[in-house]
């Protein structure tokens, strides 16, 4: 009878310890929705528009929860609606930083990434004028997975959106990140 429960004992504590770890592991969405629309327009129109919004994810609840085990970033998606003001096609892009910048040439110099370019746009009366953004359309244009998934881990950072042409205006609106985490211990 000692030596059974010497074999069950080892087995119960290990089948406790392993449902015990379930329950704080797994993977976890995190919806972040952007609380503004970035809007951004070169020197050439009237005035220079340049906004940017502030994306700290430690407001979410899920993230915050799960930040100090995150293991990994399982996905990661931004979705977006993007309109072209112009007469003319534009290609958008999207940059991250870790400082608030004023310009485009700051956000560029001083350690900013784009994360996504090749937003194509119509001219602003045509139907392609304005885009829906999905996770799918957003994979085909990431260009710096590994710098995105740093900003994630980091949690706070800026996000800025641009026209890559000379003369551009652009809104970038209804902005969603989407998030696919792995937490536990």
């Amino acid at each position: 009878m000692i030596r059974y429960i010497k074999f069950i004992f080892p087995i119960v504590g290990l089948a406790f310890l392993m449902w015990g770890c379930g329950l704080v592991s797994g993977i976890f969405t995190v919806d972040y929705e952007f609380e503004d629309d970035i809007h951004s327009s070169s020197s050439q129109i009237l005035d220079e528009v340049f906004e940017s919004v502030h994306v700290n994810l430690n407001d979410n609840d899920t993230y915050h929860d799960h930040k100090d085990n995150l293991k990994g970033i399982e996905s990661i998606c931004l979705v977006m609606d993007v309109e072209n003001h112009l007469e003319q096609n534009v290609s958008g892009e999207v940059w991250i930083a870790y400082e608030h910048f004023t310009t485009k040439q700051a956000v560029q110099d001083s350690g900013g990434v784009r994360i996504f370019s090749g937003i194509a746009l119509g001219p602003a009366s045509s139907p392609t004028g304005k885009r829906h953004f999905g996770c799918g359309d957003v994979q085909d244009i990431l260009e710096n997975p590994d710098a995105f998934e740093d900003a994630v881990r980091v949690g706070d950072f800026w996000v800025y959106g641009f026209g890559n042409e000379d003369t551009y205006d652009v809104t970038f609106s209804h902005i969603v990140l989407i998030l696919n985490i792995a937490a536990g211990l």
